[in-house]
């Protein structure tokens, strides 16, 4: 058996209290989240900002790692933030070295 993390152990325990309930037309349902989703990340506005060198630098590298323009990483940072859903995580980079830091063993 699989064993589920703490978001799908919340999930599951949803699901089996009955909380879920189908809806009358999926594909339609489908079709407006989708829309819904398309038209959150239509990017129509322009924004310039000044950084440091070496906070440019360190966010050019994560983006690099992700495989993402840099713009692109920020945009997604700046629409994470602001919908609740960016989490800090411990960093494996310093931004003022602007290099990746060794991780001891």
């Amino acid at each position: 058996m699989v064993e589920l993390d703490k978001e799908e152990q919340i999930l599951s325990a949803s699901i089996e209290r009955g909380e879920w309930q189908s809806v009358e037309d999926l594909d339609a349902e489908i079709a407006k989240s989708k829309q819904y989703a398309k038209n959150t990340f239509i990017k129509n506005q322009r924004m310039n900002i000044r950084i440091s060198q070496k906070d440019l630098n360190a966010l050019k590298i994560r983006a690099a790692e992700e495989g993402l323009p840099y713009q692109t990483l920020v945009s997604s940072i700046i629409h994470k933030y602001l919908s609740n859903n960016l989490f800090e995580k411990k960093s494996v980079y310093n931004a003022h070295e602007a290099k990746p830091k060794l991780r001891k063993p």
